[in-house]
């Protein structure tokens, strides 16, 4: 799968949302630098992003498939907070996959739109940003989202998920 990316100066949410519901993987708007067209194409084809140094010199770094930042940002510091958010991320986590599978066995789809859009606001405190394109479209499935696509987007969905567990899982210990 080859990312699309929009570079635009239409960033209304109705400009947005049709760029996306066409097919594209994420949006640049105008006016946009070097590193900002340089970071979206990285997020899209690795896990790595560019990062300034002190000297100026620009450099790649390699990110994680998940950020504990932004909790801790919401958490203002109580890391007991964090590891409290990061066990409930791990048992929904691990719910919404078995879930899922048995809602795609029994082709029910509302479920499996409740369940997507039950765990998108993890994602998004975890910054599970290569699942973000997959939730939305399970979201979606049998309305926006072809029918068709379930399989592979069950079996992409479940497979990450697995692994932020398993990551996860190792920083609590």
């Amino acid at each position: 799968k080859i990312p699309i990316v929009a570079l635009t100066a239409n960033v209304l949410k109705s400009d947005t949302e049709s760029y996306l519901k066409a097919g594209m993987n994420d949006i640049v708007s105008k006016p946009f630098g070097e590193d900002e067209i340089a970071n979206t194409l990285l997020k899209w084809l690795s896990n790595k992003t560019i990062k300034i140094t002190a000297s100026g010199r620009k450099v790649i770094v390699s990110k994680g498939i998940y950020s504990l930042n932004k909790l801790r940002e919401i958490s203002q510091g109580d890391e007991a907070f964090v590891t409290q958010m990061v066990s409930i991320f791990i048992e929904q986590a691990n719910h919404s996959v078995k879930e899922l599978q048995k809602a795609q066995q029994e082709k029910d789809y509302e479920k499996i739109r409740n369940l997507a859009h039950k765990i998108k606001p993890s994602f998004d405190n975890l910054e599970i940003f290569v699942l973000k394109e997959n939730v939305r479209k399970l979201e979606k499935i049998g309305t926006e989202t072809a029918v068709g696509e379930l399989p592979d987007l069950v079996k992409a969905f479940c497979k990450v998920l697995r692994k932020v567990v398993r990551e996860l899982e190792k920083i609590q210990d």
